[in-house]
């Protein structure tokens, strides 16, 4: 009879154990983007930022505020912090979605950035998509990862990431295309 209720206490055990291990699991990308320091830039956002926020519960949070206007009128957002390295943008929705990397002191994990080599792009993300020159904008290199993603715009004579984005896949080929010329 022991033996009996110590078998059912060690199931019982394994499920509670089997179930945490599942919610652990599933949320273990949040956690991981969570670790990441505010001028890290990553498929899914940047820092603790994801994409598809909403820009009311980010201001009131104060995880951002208003910036300076850009190039067209657009109306940039700033990360407390790296204000002067980056800014955000968000849609017609009111959700978080491109980031805007415009100095060296923002990089992804792998340290990549503005000014960096394509070429280490290239060998960091070796499935990476090749974008051709449109227009008046550069070509680039598109890293996809479900609906979000990286983009690396590059000087064609010089090898060198001239722009660096991370943010929803249509917006970034949007922007590619001319949609966001600064």
């Amino acid at each position: 009879m022991l033996g009996s209720a110590r078998v059912k206490i060690a199931v019982g055990l394994a499920l509670v154990g089997l179930a945490l291990t599942s919610c652990s699991d599933s949320s273990k990308e949040g956690l991981i983007i969570e670790k990441y320091p505010v001028n890290v830039v990553h498929a899914k956002g940047i820092g603790s930022l994801r994409f598809g926020d909403d820009r009311g519960e980010l201001v009131d949070d104060e995880r951002v505020y208003k910036g300076e206007l850009a190039c067209g009128g657009l109306e940039p957002y700033d990360i407390p912090g790296i204000a002067e390295h980056a800014d955000i943008f968000f849609d017609s929705e009111d959700k978080f979605s491109v980031v805007w990397i415009f100095s060296p002191r923002v990089t992804t994990a792998e340290k990549l950035t503005v000014g960096s080599s394509i070429d280490d792009v290239r060998r960091q993300y070796p499935h990476a998509q090749e974008l051709p020159e449109v227009g008046h904008s550069f070509p680039g290199v598109l890293v996809e990862e479900g609906d979000t993603g990286l983009l690396f715009l590059y000087e064609p004579q010089t090898g060198e990431v001239s722009k660096f984005l991370a943010g929803f896949v249509t917006s970034l080929r949007a922007v590619q295309h001319g949609a966001m010329d600064c």
